[in-house]
């Protein structure tokens, strides 16, 4: 009998049925050793959780697993039992910046949203948050304290966790121009520090992969809370401006093409595409490198759309455009990020 049946512990179940062969399936998915449901080493466990609940554009299908971590331990042991397993470990913020498959992902998704994982804490200049803590959440807590320097993050969605791992910022400016040091959980399951400049930061990029992200130290710099409040309301302002919050999205879908003297956008402007429907998505009129759920949009619409625009790009310009979302699927027993 699996521990899944052994275990009395009350299962919390999904809004997906859960039926005794999903059950079956996750024991054997896991080998011998499954997970008891609610356990104390573990944290929340939900057995195919919609992701479409867990994502900013409201598309993805289920992932097979979904851990809450109350403790730092307990994320340890979550993370030893992937590589012990050989099961792929997949970490989740507010989900701003991703698009998953309607096929869901075969692994263990793990979102940091208890309060281990969102404390901040201040000394002077310095400011120590965990990575689950929103960003607009420390951008307001830092302002009261009578810092600032990081108002070019006004409005920028997501967690600490996620904003660090995409590098996130505006046209000239990044997270990673404030960071100190982070703290992540490694492949092998063990905590380390490490330092701003051994991170191989880039345009959207930080060469974290394979790790998790669970704190961060940034360096900001004293500052008139009135002139902050001011310069942060100014930013926020012009992103409400200029991008589209009219529908759920994934923020901007492309990179910014280096070397070229247009945008993302402005490629996918002059290609016509504005407004180009599929399915329940849409490009948005209003900022054309936003896809936004109009109408209960499926992953596939958005890929198609995705795709539409590649081509096009390509064939009037030359360019091959980059996605700056990470697109997640579950193909032939392997996670796949792109």
């Amino acid at each position: 009998m699996s521990l899944l049946r052994k275990s009395k512990i009350k299962v919390q179940k999904s809004k997906l049925q859960i039926k005794n062969t999903s059950l079956r399936a996750t024991t054997k998915f896991l080998g011998s050793e499954a997970i008891p449901l609610n356990s104390p080493l573990y944290g929340k466990v939900l057995l195919n959780e919609p992701l479409s609940l867990h994502t900013s554009i409201k598309v993805g299908g289920p992932a097979r697993i979904w851990i809450e971590p109350d403790t730092l331990k307990q994320l340890l042991e979550i993370v030893k039992l992937s590589k012990m397993e050989k099961i792929s470990i997949f970490t989740i913020g507010e989900g701003c910046n991703i698009i998953v498959a309607g096929t869901g992902i075969d692994a263990i998704c793990v979102k940091l949203n208890t309060p281990a994982f969102k404390k901040i804490e201040f000394n002077g200049e310095f400011v120590k948050t965990g990575a689950g803590v929103l960003l607009n959440e420390l951008l307001t807590s830092a302002g009261q304290s009578g810092l600032g320097g990081y108002e070019f993050l006004a409005g920028t969605p997501g967690t600490v966790g996620g904003a660090i791992f995409a590098n996130a910022g505006s046209k000239n400016e990044t997270i990673s121009s404030l960071l100190k040091e982070i703290e992540v959980v490694g492949p092998n399951g063990k905590l380390k520090r490490i330092k701003r400049k051994n991170i191989k930061f880039g345009y959207r990029k930080s060469g974290l992969e394979g790790n998790i992200v669970v704190s961060a130290v940034f360096k900001f710099k004293k500052a008139d809370r009135k002139n902050t409040r001011a310069l942060l309301r100014k930013n926020l302002i012009k992103k409400i401006h200029t991008q589209d919050y009219t529908a759920p999205s994934a923020g901007c879908i492309f990179k910014n093409p280096i070397g070229s003297r247009f945008s993302a956008g402005e490629l996918i402007d002059r290609c016509g595409l504005k407004g180009r429907i599929c399915g329940g998505a849409q490009i948005s009129e209003r900022h054309a490198n936003f896809i936004i759920n109009k109408n209960n949009a499926k992953a596939e619409d958005i890929f198609a759309l995705i795709r539409l625009i590649k081509n096009k790009v390509k064939a009037g310009y030359g360019i091959k455009l980059e996605e700056e979302v990470k697109i997640i699927e579950w193909r032939e027993g392997r996670l796949k990020k792109e």
